[in-house]
C-alpha cells in the first residue's frame, strides 16, 4: 500500500511538471509522456482535478488549475523579494530601470521593477498584468528558453514570421538587446534566469539609454545579475534536487 501511494504521488508530481512544461494536454498524451497507461493517467488527473490543482479546458484537455496558480502567486512574491538586492545593484550600475519578468501560464508578467536613483528615463511598468511572450524583450527571452515542446506550440500559435529564428539567436547569444518593444531612444537588455532543476523561471531586463558602445558592458552586468537571481532559486527547487525520472506503468 505504501509503495502504491508513493508511486501515485510520483505520477502526480510528474504530471504537474509535464503540464507546466507543455501546457494543456489530453489524458492520452499525458499518459504517453508519463509512460503509464491511459487508465493510470486518468486516475491521477481525476484526483488533481478534484482538488482544483488541474483544470479541464473547454476543448477537453487539462492544464494547471487555480489552486496551483494561487500557490504560485505566493512563490512569485517571495521570488521578487529575493531578487531585489541584485536588481538594485543593477539599476544603479546601469542608470536604468530593471524589470523582473516571470511566467504565468502561457503569458509573462512584469513582477517587480527597480529604477536607478538618477536616470534620464523613468518608466513605470504595469506590474502583475499578463502579456503575450512576444510583447516584451523579457517575454521573448523567457519564450526562447522554454521546454522545446511548449515553445514550439507557442511559436506556432503566435504565427509571427521569423520568430523561431529570433528565439534561436537569443538562446545562442544568451541575451537579447532590443529597441523594438520599448520606448523611443531606449534599449532593453534581457537575460534569462535559469535554474538547473526548473529550467527558465523568468528573465531580467534593464531598460537604458546608454550609448551603443556601452551595450556589451551592460550585457555582462545583466547576465551576471540574472545568474545571482537564479542562485536564489534553490529556495524553490531545493539543494541537490534532481529531475524526476519517468515512473513505470501501474
Amino acid at each position: 500500500m505504501g509503495m502504491e501511494t508513493a508511486r501515485t504521488a510520483d505520477h502526480a508530481l510528474l504530471a504537474l511538471r509535464t503540464l507546466a512544461d507543455n501546457g494543456p494536454m489530453t489524458v492520452t498524451d499525458l499518459a504517453a509522456e508519463l509512460g503509464v497507461s491511459p487508465t493510470a493517467a486518468h486516475r491521477v488527473i481525476a484526483t488533481l482535478h478534484a482538488s482544483a490543482i488541474v483544470r479541464r479546458c473547454e476543448d477537453g484537455r487539462y492544464d494547471v488549475g487555480p489552486r496551483l496558480i494561487r500557490l504560485t502567486d505566493h512563490l512569485l512574491q517571495y521570488y521578487a523579494k529575493q531578487a531585489t538586492p541584485a536588481m538594485l545593484r543593477l539599476a544603479e550600475s546601469t542608470g536604468g530601470t530593471v524589470v523582473l519578468n516571470a511566467l504565468q501560464g502561457d503569458s509573462t508578467i512584469a513582477l517587480h521593477q527597480v529604477t536607478a536613483t538618477r536616470t534620464p528615463l523613468r518608466i513605470e511598468y504595469r506590474l502583475g498584468y499578463a502579456t503575450p511572450f512576444t510583447g516584451s524583450p523579457g517575454g521573448l527571452t523567457i519564450l526562447a528558453h522554454l521546454h522545446p515542446s511548449r515553445r514550439d506550440r507557442l511559436v506556432s500559435e503566435a504565427g509571427t514570421k521569423g520568430l523561431r529564428e529570433r528565439l534561436d539567436r537569443i538562446v545562442a547569444d544568451g541575451f537579447l538587446i532590443s529597441g523594438e518593444e520599448v520606448w523611443a531612444d531606449a534599449v532593453s537588455v534581457s537575460a534569462p534566469i535559469l535554474d538547473e532543476n526548473l529550467g527558465v523561471i523568468g528573465s531580467l531586463s534593464a531598460v537604458i539609454t546608454t550609448d551603443p558602445a556601452e551595450h556589451q558592458k551592460i550585457v555582462t552586468q545583466v547576465t551576471q545579475a540574472a545568474a545571482r537571481v537564479a542562485s536564489r532559486s534553490s529556495e524553490f527547487s531545493g539543494p541537490g534536487s534532481t529531475q524526476p525520472g519517468k515512473p513505470t506503468d501501474d
